[in-house]
């Protein structure tokens, strides 16, 4: 995509261009300008893009902290878990421990409503009964990939 070979241009990181891109979608999706034929479109895009970058750097980047590894027996206790998740749900929940997107973000990649994530993750926090503090990092995430690997047989 164009945004994203823009930021790369720039000499941002690959993560942080889609991370950026996918921001900038999310604004041209909320906007009116979202039926506005391509030429104009791309410039509305590009203005877009700039908002969201000039947005990320003010923000401060979060902290690094050390992620807990998980035992053999929370990474099975919480593949049992997963596995009883309807697949949508536990493909929500895999892009969101697998990343730092913010709700939004993670509709407009998986082309769903917003609203969805919330629910989604409501659905799933609200019946378990675990703490769920450090569960966005990769430990948890590559147990959510498993679970879903193992499901659709790859």
């Amino acid at each position: 995509m164009e945004l994203d070979r823009n930021f790369q241009a720039q000499g941002f990181a690959v993560g942080k261009s889609l991370e950026w891109t996918c921001r900038a979608l999310q604004k041209l999706r909320e906007s009116s300008d979202w039926s506005l034929p391509v030429r104009e479109l791309s410039l509305v895009l590009l203005r877009l893009a700039g908002a969201v970058q000039r947005e990320a750097q003010e923000r401060p980047e979060r902290p690094a902290t050390p992620e807990r590894r998980l035992s053999d027996y929370e990474r099975k206790r919480l593949a049992k878990d997963l596995d009883r998740l309807p697949t949508g749900e536990l493909e929500i929940l895999t892009c969101w421990a697998d990343s730092s997107y913010s709700e939004e973000e993670i509709a407009t990649l998986l082309h769903i409503a917003p609203g969805e994530i919330q629910r989604a993750l409501g659905s799933v926090f609200g019946t378990w009964d675990r703490p769920t503090e450090g569960l966005r990092g990769t430990a948890f995430a590559e147990v959510c990939k498993d679970v879903l690997r193992h499901r659709v047989g790859t």
